[in-house]
């Protein structure tokens, strides 16, 4: 979507009229040749002998053309020059809605002023001589922002993509551009308070402005990129949320430093990823190719492009909350996040643990592509966020067990000293945001509601079959599936065949042995990684592992932890690739015992390590 807004203010006769048009055009175009294949950075492409409206005929700009013999401009453009001339293609006055095509028809002087705002005066400027973020001045006056994109690939005028450079005339150079260049009327509040249509839009984010220090930065000299958020958007907004939000000039200074970028983004330059905002955050771009429609976040941009003399505005339909707000109400914080409004119609006060934004990038995209399709399940994750009640962290307390609205228990861990607090094994980031209707807790991953205890998690585990015959032989498994709490570091079906076949057949000769190895991997207590830390902990056994936690992960003895944090209803698993030995385990068995071994009793166990 290609959208231009036309201020119309009061100096020149281009800005004589005190009201403001937004232009909404779409347009669906396939071009068939880049700039690039046109583009010679040495000479230009040679047209010898054509003054540049003949040359503009030439390539086929016959709207243009028009344009510049009605409003007299032919014979300027025929002079002696140089100059330099970025001319809209045929398609860009088309994109131009009735009422801005038949009032500069009617209007020739103000027609002649945007055309002269295409032009520079007095020299060749060739695309090898462009820089990002120059400011050139325009014959009408306005300097022209060029900005250069991708490596170099996207070139843009105030904002219209170059796509095709340095086509050389007779007395200077032309670069056609896709789009119509409009003259800024002022920095960016000033384009934003422009009386009329455009005042009325903004009144809100206006008003939020002036009462930061943001303003003075607006109207800097930039370069600045504003998601500008309509009035309608703030009625989005809780009404209690917005009421305490613009009372808190702290708060509201960070929300919106949030929807500015240090830079001048237009949306041909934009592209999929991150952006960092003055608040030291990101924003999250996404582009839908086919729609040619760009959201910021959860916001839609609605309107982009508006240049201003210090950057650009692009108009959007949603105020940007940072996910680390201080005083976003639960109810925004899980439209935003978790896309689940009607739960939290069912209960308040509440309390909600919200997982960031960066949180859900964690979780693998087979889950995701399970949750879409699964409204149920979806649903059930959701509702394991949110607690009945409002509920402090200093009400917390170590392995409490906190119902949730889905009807499983949210386990809740402190560790070192209170300065680390888990919700199922996610850490809380951000404690104790107070809203008008409960509590909002910020986790840095989502909860995934266990899908059973211990014993019954490692059996949905494929790589964990040994491990659970083994528990079986070794009469282990009511006491795992007991309250405990327990932390079971568990070794996958390859960590058991590194023993060796023979070790392995000894071990079930030695039930007492086998059983003193099993308990050696369960801590009675709950260690979700977050609460990890080098040392020894002791085991059910009555010995101690030695935990080393680094950058590179978490090592238990000589094993490393392979996947973390499988939450289940009395603890969680952390999945090994090595089996835990015991100090000084001699592994002893009689060999001759081995028709004993392979019975019905633990034909299971055999049949698997022959198979594996």
């Amino acid at each position: 979507m290609y959208v231009h807004t036309v201020q119309l203010s009061k100096m020149k006769t281009w800005k004589s009229v005190s009201v403001s048009c937004v232009i909404v055009a779409t347009l669906f175009i396939t071009i068939e040749c880049s700039w690039l294949e046109h583009l010679d950075l040495a000479h230009g492409l040679k047209t010898a002998g054509d003054n540049l409206p003949a040359l503009a005929k030439k390539e086929g700009e016959e709207k243009l053309v028009e344009a510049l013999t009605r409003t007299h401009l032919t014979d300027t453009l025929s002079g002696t020059g140089p100059f330099t001339l970025f001319g809209p293609n045929d398609e860009s006055f088309g994109r131009l809605p009735d009422a801005i095509i038949h009032y500069l028809k009617q209007n020739v002087t103000a027609m002649a002023e945007v055309l002269k705002y295409h032009v520079i005066a007095g020299k060749s400027v060739y695309s090898s001589q462009l820089s990002n973020n120059l400011l050139v001045d325009s014959y009408f006056g306005p300097k022209i922002r060029i900005n250069i994109y991708n490596n170099g690939a996207i070139i843009t005028a105030s904002g219209r993509r170059v796509i095709k450079a340095n086509v050389n005339a007779s007395n200077g150079v032309l670069h056609e551009i896709e789009g119509m260049m409009l003259p800024p009327v002022g920095d960016i509040v000033q384009t934003l308070s422009v009386k009329g249509l455009m005042r009325k839009i903004f009144l809100t984010f206006l008003k939020a402005v002036a009462a930061t220090d943001l303003k003075k930065t607006l109207k800097g000299k930039g370069p600045l990129t504003v998601f500008a958020p309509t009035s309608k958007a703030f009625k989005k907004l809780d009404p209690a949320f917005l009421d305490k939000l613009l009372k808190n000039k702290t708060e509201l200074q960070s929300v919106l430093e949030y929807h500015v970028v240090a830079a001048a983004a237009y949306s041909v330059g934009l592209s999929e990823g991150t952006v960092k905002t003055l608040n030291g955050q990101t924003l999250k771009i996404d582009i839908d190719p086919v729609f040619e429609e760009i959201t910021v976040n959860n916001a839609r941009i609605e309107y982009p492009d508006i240049t201003t003399t210090n950057g650009v505005i692009h108009v959007i339909d949603t105020v940007l909350i940072p996910p680390m707000s201080m005083s976003q109400s639960i109810y925004d914080a899980v439209d935003n996040r978790l896309k689940y409004k009607p739960l939290f119609e069912i209960l308040r006060p509440f309390t909600l643990f919200g997982p960031t934004n960066s949180a859900f990038n964690k979780i693998p995209k087979w889950v995701l592509k399970y949750l879409s399709k699964n409204i149920t399940a979806l649903g059930n994750l959701l509702k394991y966020h949110v607690a009945s009640g409002a509920v402090l962290s200093n009400q917390l307390k170590n392995n409490q067990l906190v119902p949730s609205l889905n009807g499983q228990n949210i386990r809740i861990n402190i560790y070192k000293n209170g300065k680390v607090i888990t919700a199922s094994g996610a850490s809380v980031v951000k404690a104790d945001v107070e809203a008008s209707n409960g509590v909002l807790h910020e986790i840095d991953s989502v909860m995934m509601p266990p899908f059973g205890n211990i014993v019954q998690t490692a059996k949905a585990v494929r790589k964990l079959f040994i491990l659970v015959q083994l528990v079986r032989y070794g009469g282990l498994t009511s006491a795992l599936s007991a309250d405990g709490p327990f932390t079971l570091f568990a070794p996958t079906n390859s960590a058991f065949l590194k023993l060796g076949y023979k070790t392995l057949v000894k071990l079930l000769l030695n039930k007492d042995q086998l059983i003193d190895i099993l308990k050696y991997h369960v801590i009675p207590d709950v260690y979700f990684s977050a609460g990890l830390s080098s040392g020894d902990v002791d085991t059910l056994n009555g010995k101690s592992v030695k935990i080393a936690v680094n950058s590179k992960g978490v090592m238990v003895n000589n094993a490393k932890v392979l996947f973390a944090d499988l939450n289940t209803n009395n603890g969680v698993i952390h999945i090994i690739d090595k089996v835990l030995l015991p100090p000084k385990t001699n592994l002893i068995g009689r060999s001759r015992n081995f028709k004993i071994v392979t019975g019905n009793e633990n034909s299971n166990i055999l049949n698997a390590l022959r198979l594996r």
